[in-house]
């Protein structure tokens, strides 16, 4: 009867470390493909960049975009990169109103359009899931970050 007891715990507990290996796998797989955004574009690398910022601009958010320079002798990943940073003015000010909030600096959008081996790709960090870990009143302000993230890119093919 001993034995039977003792194989029983060990294979518990060993059902239990498999338990919790499979759930944090299962975890981060999810986030990975929650929080960061990628999108495939059907146009060409400097009219996405375009359609972005005039999308952006219509949508009442402030746009810098610049050019990242690779250097001579880094390897070469992708053919043209353009970093884009957007604010919303209003967003922000909600945020700033909410007192001491660490989650206003979440506001400014980065959005990345680079293009490798011919496909031009879009990527952007999905606030409106990170918003989840912040107070309530600061989820609903990137929540609405993220309604805009949607009209803004909506001319892209989700990848």
């Amino acid at each position: 009867m001993r034995r039977f007891l003792d194989r029983r715990i060990v294979w518990g507990v060993a059902g239990l470390l498999a338990g919790i290996v499979f759930t944090l796998a299962a975890t981060v797989l999810t986030i990975r493909s929650t929080i960061v955004q990628q999108y495939r574009s059907p146009y060409d690398f400097t009219t996405t960049v375009e359609k972005v910022v005039n999308s952006a601009n219509q949508h009442g958010w402030r746009v810098t975009s610049h050019a990242l320079e690779q250097e001579p002798s880094q390897e070469k990943h992708a053919d043209h990169v353009q970093v884009i940073h957007l604010c919303n003015p209003n967003l922000t000010c909600d945020l700033l109103a909410l007192g001491r909030n660490r989650c206003v600096a979440m506001i400014p959008e980065t959005v990345v359009v680079y293009e490798q081996k011919g496909d031009v790709e879009v990527a952007h960090v999905n606030t409106g899931a990170l918003g989840r870990f912040f107070r309530r009143e600061a989820a609903g302000s990137m929540r609405a970050v993220r309604a805009d993230d949607r009209e803004i890119l909506g001319f892209l093919a989700k990848r």
